[in-house]
């Protein structure tokens, strides 16, 4: 019954007669009512994909090939999952060239509808497609499994055995193939006897023609024997087949049509049936019919759009179309424009694969609308089609009368005065930073038919997980969005009433369109009302009734119905479904093993409600838990927080710290609980806005201890026990223990535990910063002299020299004057080697350095002769003695014997081969020595030379040889000229050496080039790239210049010394350098690789600019 093959059209002559003679005509199901019953059904967007449930991960997957396979669509992100529709899809049609246009059913219900018969059904819609919920798992499962494990082929060759035993007439053979396929079961039965008893029912009264499927007639239990059974005489009538009776002209019975018609939108029209709304998005629905009797669809929108916004020029009828023709497989057959009943109508045809499309659109600069039919190539031109577009009558829109009402949304918090009923258009949309994460946004609009202003409102949460930290980030998506639906006029206002922030806009939509809107910031929420004119040049009052009615409302009271137990031991509610945000593990040098957050929306407020669950390691330990949640809560201050309220409170007879935090930065209110329990560190937090942080309390006091006793002391040592793991020769555990060096907190009592095992040989000895150096480490934190003794031991033994100079340095620690003695005598009589990969930090931790340097002063001045120390000796006057207001003036003998060294210093510096054999050599001393030149202003002969020969140095980038030339410049140094042009002429010193010179009235010596418009800009690229990226070009080249709006342009290339053969492209504003206030000229480094059309290039990087600055 269900097939187009044109086999089955070959009828006998007897057939149409029949159908003539008698009162009622019959399908299986009433074909008046089934398509729009399906289409309401099969397109509900609210199911579920049910198979998700029911398939396994590998059945699932073989669905969702199947599907791509045959639809090329994805079957998650496929908007219709209703079980049906899903099947239905999973069999691809084969269109052969003889098929008819409609199913054969279909075709025998257009023969009796052209008869005027009275139309029916044998049985009911829900006995071949029963309620989804009366379907179970296994027949769900077994159904889809036999469409996906018999593939096309096979299914086509089970289609053409049908249809030729169908077309040979014979029904024992059909009975025979039925019987094969063991079909006849107790479904097929009951629709039988249903069948059977629906025509005994009409036949009383009425005569009848029925067609039902062939599967149905033969048999036992078919309707042939039924009928018989029940006392009718049924005989089979020899068929001849003189006439064609496969084809005959549809009569259109518009009379019998459905009426569609909107009055407020201004059109109506007739349809073959009732239809179904299928969503469009943003509010809109297309209605569409499918007629059996055609095999075409007819569908219809309609809309106003005065209430969209389009680009300048956009030409909203070429658009439509153009987007009709750039769906796949779709070819323009013909378009045209006419006059109907005083409206332009644009006609286009198109060619699609199997159909083809008849679309008529009637616009007139405000309401668009567009009608629709897909059928077959001579049926969308039939008289019956015909008729569908003739019923077309576009009229005035019947506005209907203003009348202001109060909207009062509780759950948004808000309400404001309207006129008129509200449509809500409420969608979720994904995030354009994370298509993940979708917006739950809350649409409404309202149109004020007298004003002709088109009003919305929308306010959204961020979803759950987020807050909203950052206002300034929605006011550039909002300034972004009106640019690019037309022009904002002057700078947006900002006001703020009862601490929420809100901005006001005027925009010109469409550049015509006046349009006032304003946003509204509500701790994680955000509202938006717009207020558009639909007449172009009439402005929108600011003191109009919807926008000044605007008012926020008390929150409702929060509740928290959500509770989940967590390990059993502990439980807490949420104000709405809880979502496990994400889970972090840690290394081993943290003291936690994970983190996992859960979190819920208030949905009364948007406020975000987290539970931050840590699960500490076995070696966590802190002098107490009050301790351990006070050094917690500190860490959990972040830039720009202020501490508002902080109080150690008392939760399930468990010590925790409640905290109100406030950050000036964010605006962002945070209420914080913190409590450890066993191993498990938790963080309730509640980010909240003005007026919330009450409700923070409710949510802290869902949290439940349901297991009270404790197995693990946060307080107790587990000293012992590290040692004992950093004994194994597991490297697991060895690493895990080595690990807790970097959290554990050791104490005066593990003193001795931590020298006992200096001379234990750990899994990673040779390693540079091993176990050895963390024990050396906590021995210096913990100052005990005991140890100074033993770490001498330890130093003159071990042959390890890293851990020679760590072992120094921790004496060097030691506060005890026993401990620096010890020190000083092993830095004199028994250092330790350097070299040129070694750190050689002796002096690092010397607790007092510039009392260090004044109490040992006659010892260090006998050190600075030894290469060993002098760069670290230096480097302990420059910080700590030289700019110090208290002690500049000590240790003079110091520096004077300091100063004997600058100058040979400086020439091993300046020669680089010299540099590589001198581990002290480096360029830290010389820049102290520039330094200490700098501070004490002289301009002796040693200090003298040493700037000059530091000067005179070829590093294309060293800083210390520009900051010693400088420094020349300002101690009135005689330069040699060469020196001096040579600076200049490179671009890392050339804009410092220009500043000296200009801040001594020495200007006369730059060259006049380097101030020229080309110079000085290429000078501005060379810095900008450099401060942005950290490292400087390699070489500026100048290409040429471009004019944009009357501005002319520099433009540049620059090339990375890590990729000598890449371009990137640079351009300034042209300026020329002024020395009265000598800047760097703004210049701008895309980063975009240089295009052969350069200029083009320049240009649009220019316009995108200036387009983000408006």
């Amino acid at each position: 019954m269900h097939i187009k093959d044109n086999r089955a059209f070959q009828f006998p002559d007897a057939l149409i007669p029949a159908i003539k003679s008698t009162n009622v005509f019959a399908l299986e199901i009433n074909p008046e009512i089934v398509s729009d019953a399906l289409i309401g059904t099969f397109l509900n967007s609210d199911y579920k994909n049910a198979y998700k449930e029911v398939l396994s991960k590998e059945e699932y997957k073989k669905l969702k090939e199947r599907f791509y396979e045959i639809n090329e669509v994805d079957l998650d992100s496929f908007p219709l999952q209703h079980p049906f529709m899903i099947e239905s899809m999973l069999t691809k049609e084969i269109d052969r060239p003889n098929d008819r246009r409609t199913f054969l059913d279909a075709f025998l219900y257009s023969i009796a509808y052209n008869y005027d018969k009275e139309i029916t059904g044998l049985e009911e819609l829900t006995d071949q497609f029963p309620n989804i919920e009366d379907i179970t798992d296994d027949e769900l499962r077994d159904g889809v499994l036999y469409l996906i494990e018999n593939d096309q082929e096979e299914q086509d060759k089970t289609l053409e055995e049908m249809t030729s035993l169908y077309y040979q007439g014979d029904l024992k053979l059909i009975q025979n193939y039925i019987q094969k396929y063991d079909t006849n079961d107790p479904v097929m039965l009951s629709r039988n006897n249903k069948m059977v008893k629906s025509m005994d029912s009409i036949m009383n009264t009425k005569s009848l023609f029925s067609a039902v499927g062939a599967a149905h007639l033969p048999g036992d239990n078919g309707v042939i024997n039924l009928l018989r059974k029940k006392g009718f005489t049924v005989t089979q009538v020899p068929a001849t087949f003189e006439k064609d009776n496969s084809t005959f002209e549809l009569i259109p019975k518009v009379e019998k049509w459905i009426l569609h018609e909107d009055r407020t939108l201004g059109y109506s029209l007739k349809m073959p049936t009732k239809g179904s709304e299928i969503p469009m998005g943003k509010g809109k629905n297309m209605i569409t019919s499918i007629d059996l009797l055609s095999g075409s669809e007819f569908s219809y929108f309609a809309f106003d759009t005065s209430q969209a916004t389009y680009p300048e020029g956009y030409k909203i009828v070429d658009e439509l179309i153009k987007n009709q023709l750039l769906k796949e497989h779709v070819t323009l057959i013909s378009r045209k424009t006419f006059k109907n009943k005083g409206f332009d109508v644009t006609q286009v045809i198109a060619k699609t694969e199997g159909k083809n499309n008849r679309m008529q659109i009637y616009y007139n600069g405000r309401y668009l609308y567009v009608f629709n039919v897909d059928g077959e190539a001579k049926e969308i031109e039939s008289t019956y089609v015909d008729a569908f577009f003739d019923s077309v009558e576009v009229f005035e829109p019947e506005l209907p009368a203003v009348n202001w009402k109060v909207h009062t949304d509780k759950l948004g918090a808000f309400s404001i005065e309207v006129p008129g009923d509200t449509k809500d258009i409420s969608q979720t949309t994904p995030s354009p930073d994370d298509p993940s994460v979708e917006y739950d946004l809350k649409i409404f609009t309202v149109l004020d038919t007298e004003k002709s202003i088109f009003n919305l409102f929308r306010y959204n949460d961020q979803p759950n997980g987020y807050y909203l930290q950052d206002e300034s980030l929605f006011k550039q998506e909002f300034d972004n969005y009106f640019n690019q639906k037309g022009t904002i006029i002057g700078e947006p206002t900002e006001e703020t009433i009862d601490g929420n922030k809100i901005i006001n806009y005027e925009v010109l939509l469409s550049d015509k369109y006046h349009t006032r809107g304003t946003i509204i910031f509500r701790g994680n929420r955000v509202y938006l009302l717009l207020s558009q004119s639909l007449k172009p040049g009439v402005e929108v009052s600011k003191d109009y009734r919807y926008l000044k009615s605007f008012t926020l409302e008390p929150f409702e009271n929060p509740t928290f119905p959500e509770t989940l137990k967590i390990d059993n031991s502990y439980e807490i509610s949420f104000p709405s479904e809880i979502v496990r945000d994400s889970v972090s593990e840690y290394d081993n040098d943290s003291e936690f093993v994970f983190t996992e957050i859960l979190s819920g929306l208030d949905p009364t407020s948007g406020g975000a409600y987290l539970l931050q669950k840590t699960k500490l390691k076995e070696f966590a330990k802190s002098v107490s838990k009050q301790q351990y949640i006070d050094d917690y809560s500190e860490q959990l201050m972040e830039w720009g927080d202020t501490l508002i309220d902080s109080k150690n409170v008392i939760i399930n007879n468990q010590p925790a710290k409640q905290l109100t935090i406030f950050n000036e930065i964010t605006l962002v209110r945070q209420s914080l609980l913190v409590l450890q329990h066993n191993d498990n560190l938790f963080t309730l937090l509640c980010y909240l806005g003005e007026g919330e942080i009450d409700r923070s309390q409710k949510f802290f006091n869902t949290f439940k201890i349901l297991k009270t006793k404790e197995k693990f002391d946060i307080a107790a040592s587990k000293t012992k026990d590290i040692f004992k793991d950093l004994k194994s020769k597991d490297s697991i555990t060895f690493s895990r223990a080595a690990g807790t060096f970097d959290y554990y907190v050791f104490d005066k009592a593990d003193n001795k535990i931590l020298l006992d095992n200096l001379d234990t040989n750990f899994l990673d000895k040779g390693e540079y910063f091993g176990v050895k150096y963390r024990i050396l480490d906590e021995l210096s934190t913990l100052d005990m002299s005991i140890s100074a003794k033993k770490i001498v031991e330890f130093y003159n033994k071990e042959s390890d020299n890293d851990l020679k100079i760590s072992a120094l340095s921790t004496l060097g620690a030691f506060t005890q004057p026993a401990s620096q003695q010890l020190f000083m005598e092993l830095i004199q009589t028994n250092p330790p080697t350097r070299t040129s990969d070694s750190s050689f930090d002796v002096f690092e931790y010397i607790p007092d350095s510039a009392q260090f340097l004044i109490n040992e002063e006659n010892k260090l001045i006998s050190l600075l002769d030894n290469e060993l120390y002098r760069d670290k000796l230096v480097r302990l006057y420059s910080n700590y003695i030289l700019n110090d207001s208290i002690y500049s003036h000590e240790i003079p003998s110091f520096k004077k014997k300091l100063k004997e060294h600058f100058i040979e210093d400086s020439k091993r510096y300046a020669d680089t081969l010299k540099r590589k054999i001198y581990p002290y050599i480096n360029y830290t001393l010389v820049d102290n020595y520039v330094n200490i030149i700098k501070a004490e202003s002289s301009k002796d002969p040693i200090s003298t030379e040493t700037l000059l020969t530091l000067a005179t140095g070829q590093e294309p980038k060293n800083w210390v040889q520009t900051t010693a030339l400088i420094t020349a410049i300002n101690l009135n140094i005689d330069i040699p000229e060469k020196v001096l042009i040579d600076k200049l002429h490179r671009l890392y010193s050339r804009f410092e050496v220009m500043e000296a010179l200009i801040a001594t009235d020495q200007s006369k010596l730059i060259p006049i080039e380097y101030l020229e418009s080309t110079s000085y800009c290429q000078l501005g690229l060379y810095n900008a790239v450099g401060y942005e990226y950290d490292t400087y070009p390699d070489k500026v080249t100048y290409l040429g210049d471009v004019t944009v709006k009357s501005t002319l342009y520099h433009v540049y290339n620059y090339i990375m010394e890590e990729e000598p053969n890449e371009k990137y492209l640079g351009y300034s504003i042209a300026t020329k350098a002024d020395i009265s206030n000598l800047e760097t000229s703004e210049a701008i480094a895309t980063w975009e690789i240089q295009k052969e059309d350069w200029k083009t290039q320049v240009v649009e990087s220019i316009n995108e600019l200036n387009v983000v600055k408006d």
